[in-house]
């Protein structure tokens, strides 16, 4: 769960600074949403938040380091680092290096120079393991892992990306809650003054890549064998990316437009921080009492994974998940 603080804090550093520091708090927690909060505390996929820090930390350096020469060094190192760790997430990394070339305005040629780094370092990763990793993503792509996440399994693109930006169903009361502290919190937030940013040049061709991207995406996800897990997945990985591609390309908008999409902003980030508070809050009770006894055992027969645990409640039923990593290996949880 700390990788996930240490994510915050890099998304907070790379929001506009006349932002409150309460207005980016409420945006990066935003931004992690219920599916990530799920995937380390409830999947104990570990992977996914440290490949979403290695990006975050590559773009992070990019907006902040002057050297270029540190900068390619950073998001080689990057591509590299999420290529070895967990090279799924390589389907999100074109979004996060749109963010590291509108953070920082560059020039065609460096900004072409910034997707070599990143290559090369995937590249690098890619031949040292002798392309066995490009072979694992290709066995993975009709592999469906036995996990529902999701209460309900998207069906068109329309429900898929409903699933990506809101994450979680709340009573309608909440919802109702989550308005009304939406109206004073995005009246906050815009009242103040933005700062002035240098026309970019990339920032039309962006919105385009960003189409296609979420045109391919949706593709990926409607072939994979179980939608529900891949789309859980996605909206893990592109959330802190498509947060702050709309911050910025709302800078570049007219005031009428840039009013438009940050208070749409405003509004759907004030849903998810509250979804997560209701998501998170009793798995973070439960994991924070010790645990005395060995709740779970693991077992593999004729390469079938089984996961057994103590007992058929929430907090064993948690642990057990989170502690033998039973989606990332595959297995069946079993209860007594």
């Amino acid at each position: 769960m700390w990788l996930l603080g240490l994510c915050l804090v890099l998304i907070v550093d790379l929001l506009p600074k006349p932002l409150a520091l309460w207005s980016r708090l409420l945006l990066a927690a935003s931004s992690i949403g219920v599916f990530n909060e799920v995937a380390v505390l409830s999947g104990g996929q570990i992977n996914q938040a440290f490949s979403l820090f290695a990006a975050l930390g590559a773009i992070w350096c990019v907006r902040w380091v002057g050297s270029a020469r540190a900068r390619a060094i950073a998001l080689a190192l990057g591509g590299a680092t999420v290529t070895a760790a967990y090279p799924e997430f390589l389907a999100a990394i074109p979004l996060y290096l749109l963010c590291a070339a509108l953070l920082r305005p560059l020039a065609l040629m460096d900004s072409a120079a910034m997707v070599a780094a990143t290559g090369l370092g995937v590249a690098a990763v890619f031949s040292a393991s002798a392309l066995r990793i490009l072979l694992y993503l290709f066995s993975m792509i009709h592999r469906a892992p036995g996990w529902w996440p999701l209460a309900s399994e998207p069906r068109n693109a329309l429900e898929l990306w409903t699933a990506v930006v809101f994450q979680r169903t709340l009573p309608l009361w909440v919802v109702a809650l989550v308005i009304a502290l939406a109206v004073p919190v995005a009246f906050a937030t815009l009242r103040r003054p933005l700062p002035t940013v240098i026309p970019s040049k990339l920032a039309k061709p962006a919105v385009g890549a960003v189409v296609v991207l979420v045109i391919l995406w949706s593709v990926l996800v409607f072939r994979r064998p179980n939608v529900n897990y891949a789309t859980f997945k996605l909206g893990g990985w592109i959330g802190p990316g498509l947060l702050l591609l709309c911050w910025h390309f709302a800078q570049y908008s007219g005031r009428s437009t840039r009013t438009a999409i940050l208070s749409l902003v405003v509004v759907i980030s004030t849903f998810r921080v509250v979804a997560l508070g209701v998501d998170a809050a009793g798995k973070i009770t439960d994991y924070a009492i010790p645990v005395t006894l060995p709740i779970w055992s693991r077992e593999e027969i004729q390469g079938v994974c089984t996961v057994s645990a103590a007992a058929d409640e929430p907090r064993a039923l948690m642990v057990a998940i989170a502690g033998s990593s039973a989606p990332h290996r595959h297995c069946t949880i079993q209860l007594p």
